[in-house]
């Protein structure tokens, strides 16, 4: 099967590849969530580089820290997201930006107010937010013109 860059879909592929594309359909996001998922794709890639982000980049390691799964339920990492958007393991955009403020609230809940890391953690929650809320805006405008398109042809 013709391997596909991080942000085709089978879906996109399937025509000029050979038939097992077509079991990847039922696995593949909208098409309207595309574009907000290749969006989020770049910012993960964008945190992973940033020089700050060492201790977000993999998952905790709980011999280092081993009351860290008795306090977090839900562990989460930017290396995971990378994964799970790369492999289109992600249906919708929220649920991919859930992950990524999960990896900030799972921080700011282990360690307490103050510290540095629970601070770096803040601050890239409220970057995420605002990151957020413009993706959502952007996209939706996409999504009302396709649905006015559609509904009158």
């Amino acid at each position: 099967m013709k391997t596909t860059s991080s942000f085709e879909t089978p879906l996109l592929t399937a025509a000029s590849s050979d038939s097992t594309a077509f079991d990847e359909w039922d696995q593949a996001p909208l098409v309207s969530q595309v574009e907000p998922l290749a969006k989020l794709a770049a910012l993960v890639e964008k945190l992973i580089g940033s020089a700050e982000s060492g201790p977000f980049r993999q998952p905790v390691d709980t011999m280092q820290y081993p009351d860290y799964l008795q306090v977090i339920k839900k562990p989460m990492d930017l290396g995971t997201i990378k994964k799970k958007l790369s492999s289109w393991q992600y249906c919708t955009a929220t649920d991919a930006f859930d992950d990524v403020s999960l990896v900030w609230t799972n921080c700011m809940t282990y360690n307490e107010k103050g510290y540095p890391i629970h601070k770096l953690a803040a601050k890239y929650n409220r970057a995420c937010i605002k990151f957020r809320v413009k993706i959502s805006q952007e996209c939706e405008c996409i999504y009302v013109c396709l649905v006015v398109v559609f509904c009158f042809f």
